[in-house]
Formats: C-alpha cells, structure tokens, sequence
C-alpha cells in the first residue's frame, strides 16, 4: 500500500520531517508516498516545502505518486509536541507518529538519498561555525528557550576543537548575536569575526537560510528543527552540539554529535 501523509504541521524544519518520514517509509516497503495537496498549490509557496527545485527532485524520484482514492493506503499522521509514541492503527490504515521530531530511526538510512535530493554542491565554509540561535524570552515562549549558558559552553568546547576567523549566527528575531560576541570573543580571540543573519530581516529569507546551512562542516545547535537540517544534509559536516537541554533531540540525534 502507498503512504499518504495526512497534514504538514509546523514549520520549514518540522514539515520537513514529515516529507523524509514518509519518503523513507515508502522507500523501506517498496511503494510509493502523496503529499496532502495538489502539487502545483505547494510548489508554488516556498514556505510550505522548500522549493520546487527540491520537490521536482522529489517528483521524479519514482518514490512520489499523486494520490489515488481508489487504492487502499497508509495515512501518515503526525502530533506535534505530544509524548514520543508510535502506533499503527491496522483498522484505519493509519501511521500516527506523536512528537514529531524523534523519528531519526525511521530515515537515518536514507540520509545520504535524501541529502542528494536536497543538497547543493556549492562550496563550503570548512573553516567557519554555524550558530543557530533561539533565545525567547516572551513569557508564553518558554519551551522554545535556549540558554546562554549552553552557548557559551558550547562555544568554550568548539574552540578546543578548531581554531576560526569567522562564527555565523543564523538568529530568529528575538535573538541576538550580541549576547554571544562576549563568549565568541573569550574563546576563539578578540579579532574572530562574527556574523549575524536574522531570519525576520525583509531581505532574508528561511529558504535562503536554510540552503546556507547545508555549507559549514562545525555546528552549534539550539531548540529549533530549521537548525537541524544543516549537519544533516551537509556534505562535509565535522562536529556538531546540541543542547541537553532539550530533551527531544536525544531521539533524533546522530550518534557522532556531542550533547552538551
């Protein structure tokens, strides 16, 4: 039977997981996968799934077919931010994955197809850190919080790792690469240059952003999917942290990243 996702949920990082899950699921049992939606309404809205270039690959993959009703199928069901737990309900053909972003298992073996899918080969930062930033402070925020004390941990631990000129902050628009500069500047010198590129900025983009990402080869990650992604479909990733922080990343996590 073919897979059919049900719902994209959330944003750009989590809606990713949903094409990779479904994609790998249909890869695994030799059928194929649908998308919730006529392709020409999602291709042509860039936040919904990355870009028609990426989804044309996807489209003539073999592995997509648009939906037939006329066949039985699997429905792919997703709850965000629930317990981590997997049921198949053999009655409705329904897949119901809870908690999303804790399906590592499900596609790590199809990393490398799917990074050929999605990633570029253009050229890499191989001497430059990747930082993604997310510090909310708005009261009603506070599950999507990164501390700075790990920032700063993590940054004193990538300096005994490589030594780099530059250090790239990929903020959301509550945070702020001057809060970091202090530990940028203890650890890897007062002349390592840094960048700061925000996502709420009129002519920045998350696509733009998130193509950049796959480049670096050293990452320092925070509480958000759209960071994620990077090490995941670089081709050239090193080292890469997350925060112990968050307890979900223990679930999708490569075995070689550092939890700090």
């Amino acid at each position: 039977m073919p897979f059919h996702l049900h719902q994209w949920l959330g944003g750009l990082g989590n809606q990713l997981f949903s094409l990779c899950i479904v994609y790998s699921l249909a890869k695994q049992h030799t059928t194929t996968f649908s998308l919730p939606s006529d392709p020409t309404v999602w291709i042509n809205n860039i936040h919904t799934i990355l870009s028609s270039e990426v989804i044309n690959k996807f489209l003539t993959d073999g592995t997509y077919a648009p939906q037939d009703t006329t066949l039985p199928e699997i429905t792919h069901r997703v709850v965000q931010f629930s317990h981590y737990t997997f049921t198949d309900d053999a009655v409705q053909n329904t897949i119901i994955l809870q908690g999303l972003p804790m399906m590592y298992s499900m596609f790590s073996e199809y990393i490398p197809q799917l990074r050929n899918l999605i990633s570029t080969d253009e050229e890499s930062f191989p001497s430059r850190i990747y930082i993604g930033m997310r510090t909310f402070t708005r009261e009603n925020a506070e599950y999507c919080r990164t501390s700075l004390d790990y920032y700063r941990r993590a940054i004193e631990y990538m300096s005994t790792k490589i030594t780099v000129t530059t250090v790239d902050i990929y903020t959301d628009k509550e945070g702020s690469s001057l809060d970091l500069i202090e530990y940028i500047h203890m650890y890897f010198g007062e002349t390592c240059r840094v960048n700061e590129y925000c996502g709420s900025t009129a002519d920045k983009s998350d696509i733009v952003h998130f193509y950049m990402s796959f480049k670096y080869s050293m990452f320092i990650l925070c509480n958000s999917t759209f960071h994620y992604w990077g090490p995941i479909f670089s081709r050239t990733t090193q080292e890469v942290i997350y925060p112990a922080e968050c307890e979900w990343y223990r679930h999708i996590a490569s075995p070689s990243w550092t939890r700090l």
